[in-house]
């Protein structure tokens, strides 16, 4: 009885080494949990970053657009706020507000600052009171726009290079065949000055003549 119940001691002393207890199997667990939280939650807040960036892109993308449009009007716009939707870009639907103010520092210069953010709403927003919390803007983006801007004449300009040949030749006279000079070369047209040739030595060593010989 005594071998056995010690046999059976050895037994039950080598299976309870051999293996894990239940709190050591819930510790493991709970490590692993925590881990997996932590890697979903990076996985979230770089999906959520990505799509971030993207609305940003395309509210910058709406706000030059909308620049490039004022500055290339010919009309010039008015000072004030201007407010505007954009359906079905980017596979959705935006709101750009657009401010133009007079730069009383440069006279004829307009400073236009177009922002841009998602429309969620189903009505197109309105502009907000002064109590009002401010929009949620993705994109601000500010360009110029000068008064120096004209419709076309349709004159055409003359590319004869009178007055450029004028300006490097110094007198008033124009150069009629329509070539310009290059700008840093010489246009004189007085011909160079030439050496006079000199005279080869008689070979003979004689500077006169002799009538007498050798």
């Amino acid at each position: 009885m005594n071998r056995r119940a010690s046999r059976m001691q050895r037994a039950n002393a080598a299976a309870y080494s051999g293996g894990f207890t239940l709190i050591e199997v819930l510790v493991a667990l709970m490590i692993v949990a925590l881990g997996m939280g932590a890697v979903l939650s990076a996985l979230s807040s770089s999906a959520f970053n990505v799509s971030a960036l993207r609305d940003k892109t395309l509210a910058q993308w709406i706000a030059l657009n909308q620049i490039a449009d004022t500055r290339l009007s010919l009309q010039v716009p008015a000072s004030g706020t201007t407010q505007g939707d954009i359906k079905n870009f980017g596979n959705g639907d935006w709101h750009w507000q657009q401010d133009v103010i007079a730069l009383t520092q440069i006279p004829g210069l307009l400073q236009i600052t177009v922002s841009v953010r998602r429309n969620t709403a189903a009505a197109p927003a309105t502009k907000t009171s002064s109590n009002a919390t401010a929009p949620n803007w993705l994109a601000s983006v500010v360009g110029f726009r000068g008064n120096g801007l004209a419709p076309a004449s349709g004159e055409v300009p003359d590319w004869g290079g009178a007055a450029f040949s004028a300006l490097n030749n110094g007198s008033t006279t124009g150069n009629t065949s329509g070539n310009v000079a290059n700008p840093g070369t010489p246009t004189s047209t007085t011909a160079p000055a030439t050496t006079p040739a000199t005279t080869p030595a008689n070979p003979s060593g004689s500077t006169g003549s002799g009538t007498g010989g050798p």
